[in-house]
């Protein structure tokens, strides 16, 4: 279970749960297994992400949200970002909805565009 945890973790996929998941096990368990910094750069890793209370909007991006909108910055489609972050398609569409309206954006393309220009992702 820790190495598949780790494994999640290295991918970025929900890094703030992951690491609460880490957490919960012994420390013996994790002395013996490294952990990837969740902004450390991998090839394959979604943009880097800033927290919520770190958003310049009136209403922030819930951390999920903000794992969506990398997941998008990497082009995937909704299942693809469902099978990631372990949520039904329909999540998705609902977090995506969520993420246009506080972007005040109407595509993928401009929620990826507005999160970088306000510095919500960053491009590696």
């Amino acid at each position: 279970m820790a190495e598949l945890l780790k494994r999640l973790h290295q991918q970025n996929v929900a890094v703030d749960y992951i690491e609460k998941l880490l957490a919960a096990f012994a420390d013996g368990e994790l002395d013996a297994m490294p952990v990837v910094a969740a902004h450390h750069s991998l090839p394959d890793e979604p943009p880097v992400r800033l927290s919520a209370p770190e958003q310049p909007l009136v209403e922030p991006l819930t951390n999920r949200e903000v794992d969506v909108l990398a997941l998008l910055a990497q082009r995937l489609q909704n299942k693809e970002i469902a099978e990631k972050l372990f949520v039904s398609n329909q999540t998705v569409k609902s977090h995506l909805k969520n993420i246009y309206q506080k972007l005040n954006v109407s595509s993928r393309r401009e929620a990826v565009t507005q999160a970088y220009r306000l510095g919500i992702i960053t491009r590696r």
